[in-house]
């Protein structure tokens, strides 16, 4: 059986107290391999269009989440989203600091960071410090209480 270590999840799973979109808005991220000092490349990601079902390559973009679950003090993450058009930040919420956002197609991916591993040395045995990273990812972002949107663009009915 091969296992693969991207997961769909399904965001009031991960968030049932919502979420927040954090200072910054969002960016493009950068594509460190093919960038160099002078030009900025943006980051592309392989996908399955969900519209005319061909894989495609697409733009990635950042933005900063705050789970609404305060009693968790749960530290920001970054989402990355992989969309062909750079998600709108919604408007402010009057009365509110953040903004509160739903995002959409979530998918999360683990991947082992060996950064923290040490190689034998001086005669002491290998300490492995490496642990499990989760990179989170969507498809959209959008207003909290707005309906979600189909692969053709249109509000989802029902």
């Amino acid at each position: 059986m091969g296992l693969n270590s991207v997961f769909p999840v399904v965001f009031d799973d991960i968030y049932p107290k919502g979420a927040f979109l954090g200072g910054g808005g969002v960016t493009p991220v950068k594509d460190w391999k093919r960038s160099t000092a002078d030009e900025f490349v943006q980051a592309e990601e392989q996908v399955l269009d969900p519209a005319s079902g061909e894989v495609v390559r697409l733009p990635v973009w950042s933005v900063t989440i705050l789970d609404g679950d305060w009693e968790q003090r749960a530290d920001p993450i970054t989402v990355r989203i992989v969309a062909r058009h750079q998600p709108v930040v919604p408007e402010p919420v009057e009365g509110m600091p953040f903004r509160p956002v739903v995002l959409e197609g979530m998918a999360i991916e683990a991947r082992v960071n060996r950064d923290k591993c040490q190689a034998p040395w001086g005669g002491r045995q290998h300490r492995c410090g490496g642990r499990v990273d989760w990179n989170v990812w969507a498809r959209g972002l959008r207003p909290a209480g707005t309906p979600a949107r189909s692969a053709s663009g249109k509000a989802a009915v029902g």
